[in-house]
């Protein structure tokens, strides 16, 4: 099977899910006994689907990105990755992360992103929280020429949005979340996109573009409270039509507990179901 669609939520944070796409289709692996002999694609392998046919190609693609550059990181090798991938037109973040690896690129990617994506977290009833920042790095051996543009609404402004790169230098770029008052509850992502020249006067055509994808969720916070419970306290079960996982929980008396909701404060509590084990 395939990897779920993000963003991952739990408690107050939202992390935008899948970090990258490879293939993973149809892919030719090798078979064990007998299984499955209507997907042969020749007498000792199968034509499989799911994302373990997806992670070696990108641990493949590591590898490489390590032979030419043995002092890479994890965090730098999975910069570049993220950084240079394409994307795949009509689908957000949460669906392809930075989009579809691109080996090529990824081996010398010119500039990298720090973080590898911008996860804005949960808001909270309209808060659009501090500032928010991100550095891009010149790995190169020449000055690069840097414009951005963003296909993100929820941001009014880039810092400085074009600047000048020399070899081994970084530029700080701060930005503001913002316009997200009037939005319905949910989730949101979107990319910011790094324009590369091979020089500072920005002459000739755009050597490439590479880019890091942003996302935040917009929930309310709601708080269950059960002052008077009528079994001994224990492990309990709640679960709500509108939470978003099965939360377990001990009851003790004037017991509270706030959990994030993906649905308007006005909507009235509604308890599903209760199970209680009683500590005896």
């Amino acid at each position: 099977s395939f990897s779920s669609k993000g963003p991952v939520v739990w408690r107050v944070d939202s992390i935008i899910k899948q970090d990258i796409v490879a293939p993973g289709v149809a892919i030719c692996a090798a078979q064990y006994d007998n299984w499955l002999p209507e997907k042969r694609c020749d007498s000792n392998h199968i034509a499989i689907s799911g994302t373990s046919m997806a992670t070696p190609h990108i641990a493949g693609v590591a590898a490489l990105l390590l032979q030419k550059n043995p002092a890479w990181t994890p965090d730098v090798v999975k910069e570049a990755l993220m950084s240079t991938a394409e994307s795949l037109g009509g689908l957000d973040a949460y669906t392809q992360g930075a989009g579809f690896v691109n080996s090529e690129k990824a081996v010398d990617p010119q500039i990298l992103f720090e973080p590898s994506s911008l996860n804005l977290g949960i808001r909270i009833n309209s808060d659009p929280g501090p500032g928010q920042s991100f550095t891009i790095k010149n790995i190169g051996n020449s000055s690069k020429g840097v414009k951005l543009r963003t296909d993100f609404p929820y941001t009014n402004r880039l810092g400085q949005s074009t600047f000048c790169l020399t070899p081994n230098s970084e530029e700080v770029v701060t930005f503001d979340l913002t316009g997200i008052e009037n939005i319905p509850l949910g989730n949101y992502s979107g990319y910011i996109e790094a324009k590369l020249w091979n020089d500072c006067q920005f002459s000739g055509g755009v050597l490439r573009d590479n880019k890091i994808p942003v996302g935040f969720s917009k929930y309310n916070i709601i708080e269950l409270k059960i002052d008077s419970p009528q079994y001994f306290p224990g492990e309990a079960e709640v679960k709500y039509g509108f939470l978003l996982e099965p939360l377990f929980i001990f009851f003790p008396p004037n017991f509270k507990h706030k959990f994030i909701s993906r649905e308007p404060l006005e909507q009235k509590i509604r308890l599903q179901t209760l199970s209680f084990t009683p500590n005896l």
